[in-house]
């Protein structure tokens, strides 16, 4: 692996991600990402690969979550897209 490469995954695993967060509020408000799917009108299975980083949001997806959750952007100030 190039050392840029490396750079990169360290400093992706030092800082929080958009998806790190998303986790974190659904757990501290005690619902399931099934319920946040359901809601917001997304796939289980499309939220399931995002919420891994394996997809990324469309950004309806994400306003739709954000509403759910009452988020704002100023919540993810700092976090890595």
């Amino acid at each position: 692996m190039c050392n840029v490469s490396k750079q990169r995954k360290v400093r992706k695993m030092d800082k929080e991600t958009v998806e790190m967060k998303i986790k974190d509020i659904i757990k501290n408000k005690g619902i399931t990402q099934a319920f946040v799917a359901r809601q917001a009108g997304i796939k289980e299975a499309d939220l399931s690969l995002c919420m891994n980083g394996k997809r990324k949001f469309k950004v309806s997806e994400f306003v739709n979550i954000c509403l759910l959750l009452e988020l704002k952007l100023e919540d993810f100030e700092g976090v890595v897209a």
